[in-house]
C-alpha cells in the first residue's frame, strides 16, 4: 500500500511475543523522503483493510513509563 505512493526503504510488523504468528495490531513503515511519507499516509489513513481501520501518522518516541 505505501509504495503506491512512493519509495518504502522498510517495514516492519510489531507482533506478540508470546505468539510470533499473531500481529499487535501495529507496524512501521520508513520512507525516504518526508513529502512521500506525508503523501502516503494522507492516502491511506482512514482506509479499510480486512475489516480494520487504517490509522497513518509520523511516529513519535516513545513515553516513558514508570514501573511500580
Amino acid at each position: 500500500m505505501f509504495a503506491d505512493h512512493g519509495k518504502v526503504s522498510d517495514a516492519v510488523v510489531m507482533m506478540e511475543p508470546d505468539d510470533p504468528n499473531r500481529s499487535k495490531g501495529f507496524g512501521f513503515v520508513t520512507m525516504p523522503s518526508k513529502l512521500e511519507a506525508e503523501k502516503a499516509i494522507k492516502a491511506i489513513s482512514g482506509t479499510e483493510i480486512l475489516g480494520r481501520e487504517i490509522v497513518c501518522n509520523i511516529a513519535k518516541p516513545r513515553e516513558p513509563r514508570f514501573r511500580f
